[in-house]
C-alpha cells in the first residue's frame, strides 16, 4: 500500500524555486493531504537524514529522545546503499526517555531510496502488539506442550491401519519413539488383556482415563491410565486415535501398599486393644495369642517366655496344639539366632516363629501355625508377625516386671519365702477363701533356739546365712502344696494342706530331726541352733477365725519355747461355739 501511493505521486525530488514541493508528494504532506490525515508516521528524509517532509504522526516519533539519531543513520545507509531496507527500533531503550516514551515500544520503519541517492521515503509501523502477539502464541504453545508432558508419559497418535503414527519424542516406558512408530498396539499388551476394542489406542469413541497393562521395553508390566480421543475424516470414516498415557505403577503398588498397611495397623491394633483391655496381667497373653492366631487365619497360636540360654517356656496358647513339638522347637531356636520370623511347612500345615526382643534381649516368642489349605504366609502375615512380636516383648516384660514386683511384694528378700503378709492371705483362701483345703490342716509356728547367739558371736552375715538354711530345712520337709513363710527375725510358719493331726505330729518330729544339720551355726556347743514348733490342728468346719487359728498356734509355739525348748507342742482343741 505505501508503495503504491508513492509510484501514484509521480517524482517527489521536483520542487518549485520557492523551496515548496511542486510534486504531488508535496502535495500528499500538505495540510490536509493524503499523508497530513494518515495516521500512520510517514516523511521524506533527504540524503543526510534530516526531515524534508513528514505528517504529524511522524513528527512525534521524531520527537522521542534519540529518534533522530537511530533513525536518520539507518536511512543514510539505505540511501547510500540505494536499496530498501526494514529496520526495527525499540524506543524504550533510547536515551533518557520518559514513561510514556518507554511505552511507545518497538517499530518497525520501512525506508525507501530514491533514484540519485537524493533521499527516501520512510513509513513507520508499531509492533510492539505484533511482537507481544507472537510471544504470547509461542508462550502458549510452549505451555501447551509443557502441561501435556507434565500430566502425560507419553503422547501418542494411531493412523487408520490402527498401528502407531507418532508417539512423543521422550519415547514411552522404555521405549524409543522409533521402536513404536510403525508397530500396532497390541504387539505391547499382555496376552491376559482383553479384545482390541478395549484398546484407548483404536478407541472410536472419546475416552477418560482408563486402566490398560502394558509391557516395558525390559518386558515387565507396567499399568498405564489412558485417555483418547478418535480422528475422523471428512466422509466421517475412522482415521486412528490420538490421545495421552500416564505410568501408574508405582503409583498403584503404593496404594495397595498403604491399603495393606492400614489393614496391617488396624488388625495390630486390635490386638493391642485386646491386651490392653485385660485387667488381669497373667490373661494378657492368652488374648494376644487368641487375636494373634485369630487376624493370622492360624488355627493355633503360641506364646512363650524364656530365652535360648534358658530355654522357652509355653505361657499361652489359643487351639489346637501343632502337629511336630519338635519341629516348633526347632524354629524358635533359629528365630531366636536369626531375630527375624523363620517359616516350614509341610503336607498339613504352615508353620511360623517370630522371636520377641525387649532391648536387644529375647525375652520370648511366637509361634502360629495354618492348615495346608489355607496357603502359605504372605508378606503381609510375616510383617504383621513381625509387628505384633514387638508389642508382645513389651507386654512379656511389663508381665515379667508386674510378677517380680508381686514377688517382691509377697515374699522374703533374704530367704524366698512368703513375708507374712502373703502368707496369711494365702492362708485364708485356704480356709475361707475360693482355695479351701479339702480335708484338715495343721498350722506350724516355729521360732529358732539360740539365734541371738549366732549373731553375736560370729557376725550377722553368718545369722543371715543359718536363717537361708532354715529355710532350705523348711522347703525340704514340706509339699509344693504347703505353705512356707519367714515372718520376720527368727520366726517361721508353715501351712499343711489336707493333714491330720497325727501326720502333723510326724512331719513336726521329721522336722527336729533334720534341723540338727543348724547345729553347725550354733553360737555355743551348749546352746546350739535349733527349732521350737508349735502345732495348732485345724478341720473344716472349725468355728474359728484366722486370728483364732494362729493365737493358738502361737500359744503352743511359746509354751515348748519357755519349756525343753527344741521341741514340738500340740495346741488345744478350739472351744466348741455354745448352741443357742
Amino acid at each position: 500500500m505505501f508503495l503504491n501511493r508513492i509510484f501514484e505521486m509521480g517524482n517527489p525530488r521536483h520542487q518549485a524555486a520557492g523551496g515548496e514541493d511542486e510534486s504531488s508528494v508535496g502535495a500528499g504532506f500538505a495540510v490536509d493531504g493524503i499523508f497530513d490525515r494518515d495516521p500512520v508516521p510517514v516523511g521524506f528524509l533527504d540524503g543526510d537524514g534530516r526531515i524534508a517532509s513528514s505528517n504529524p504522526a511522524f513528527n512525534q516519533l521524531w520527537a522521542l529522545d534519540g529518534a533522530a539519531d537511530a533513525i536518520a543513520g539507518r536511512v543514510r545507509e539505505a540511501i547510500a546503499s540505494g536499496t530498501a531496507r526494514r529496520e526495527e527500533v525499540d524506543f524504550s531503550t533510547l536515551g533518557e526517555a520518559s514513561a510514556a516514551e518507554h511505552a511507545a515500544g518497538v517499530w518497525e520503519f520501512i525506508i525507501l531510496p530514491l533514484p540519485g541517492g537524493d533521499g527516501a521515503l520512510v513509513q513507520a509501523h508499531d509492533t510492539s502488539r505484533d511482537h507481544a502477539l507472537r510471544d504470547a502464541l509461542v508462550d502458549s504453545r510452549r505451555r501447551y506442550k509443557d502441561l501435556v508432558e507434565i500430566s502425560s508419559d507419553f503422547v501418542w497418535e494411531t493412523g487408520a491401519d490402527g498401528n502407531f503414527a507418532f508417539v512423543s519424542p521422550g519415547g514411552a516406558i522404555g521405549y524409543a519413539p522409533d521402536d513404536m512408530i510403525g508397530r500396532h498396539p497390541v504387539s505391547f499388551v499382555p496376552d491376559t488383556m482383553p479384545t482390541e476394542s478395549a484398546l484407548p489406542f483404536l478407541a472410536t469413541n472419546r475416552i477418560t482415563d482408563v486402566d490398560i497393562w502394558f509391557r516395558r521395553a525390559d518386558d515387565r508390566v507396567a499399568l498405564l491410565v489412558a485417555s483418547a480421543t478418535p480422528i475422523f475424516g471428512e466422509d466421517g470414516g475412522w482415521l486412528g486415535a490420538r490421545g495421552v498415557c500416564r505410568d501408574i505403577t508405582e503409583a498403584r503398588e503404593r496404594d495397595q501398599a498403604l491399603a495393606a498397611a492400614r489393614t496391617r495397623e488396624g488388625l495390630l491394633a486390635h490386638i493391642i486393644r485386646g491386651m490392653h483391655d485385660e485387667i488381669d496381667p497373667t490373661k494378657t497373653l492368652t488374648t494376644a495369642a487368641t487375636e494373634t492366631a485369630q487376624a493370622l487365619s492360624a488355627v493355633n497360636g503360641r506364646i512363650y517366655r524364656g530365652d535360648p540360654k534358658a530355654g522357652f517356656a509355653l505361657d499361652s496358647e489359643f487351639g489346637a496344639p501343632p502337629i511336630d513339638d519338635d519341629l516348633e522347637q526347632s524354629l524358635l531356636a533359629r528365630a531366636a539366632v536369626d531375630g527375624e520370623p523363620i517359616m516350614a511347612a509341610d503336607a498339613d500345615r504352615h508353620l511360623m516363629c517370630v522371636a520377641t526382643s525387649y532391648r536387644k534381649q529375647i525375652n520370648g516368642a511366637i509361634s502360629v501355625t495354618r492348615a495346608a489349605d489355607a496357603g502359605p504366609w504372605t508378606h503381609e502375615d510375616v510383617t504383621l508377625a513381625r509387628e505384633v512380636a514387638m508389642q508382645l516383648a513389651i507386654a512379656i516384660e511389663q508381665i515379667d516386671y508386674h510378677n517380680r514386683l508381686e514377688t517382691m511384694s509377697r515374699t522374703d528378700e533374704m530367704t524366698g519365702l512368703l513375708n507374712r503378709r502373703a502368707f496369711l492371705a494365702d492362708l485364708d483362701a485356704r480356709i475361707n477363701g475360693n482355695l479351701r483345703t479339702p480335708g484338715a490342716g495343721a498350722l506350724f509356728f516355729v521360732d529358732l533356739d539360740n539365734f541371738k547367739l549366732v549373731n553375736d558371736v560370729h557376725g550377722h552375715q553368718r545369722g543371715d546365712e543359718a536363717l537361708i538354711a532354715v529355710s532350705s530345712v523348711l522347703r525340704a520337709n514340706t509339699r509344693p502344696g504347703d505353705l512356707v513363710a519367714r515372718f520376720g527375725g527368727d520366726e517361721f510358719a508353715l501351712w499343711l494342706d489336707r493333714t491330720e493331726e497325727q501326720a502333723a505330729v510326724d512331719r513336726a518330729e521329721e522336722l527336729l530331726s533334720a534341723a540338727k544339720v543348724l547345729r553347725e551355726f550354733s553360737g555355743d556347743e551348749a546352746r546350739p541352733l535349733g527349732m521350737s514348733i508349735g502345732i495348732a490342728p485345724w478341720k473344716p468346719g472349725a468355728a474359728e477365725t484366722i486370728d483364732d487359728l494362729t493365737n493358738r498356734a502361737d500359744e503352743a509355739m511359746y509354751e515348748i519355747k519357755h519349756g525343753s525348748k527344741s521341741g514340738y507342742v500340740v495346741a488345744s482343741e478350739p472351744p466348741t461355739p455354745a448352741v443357742s
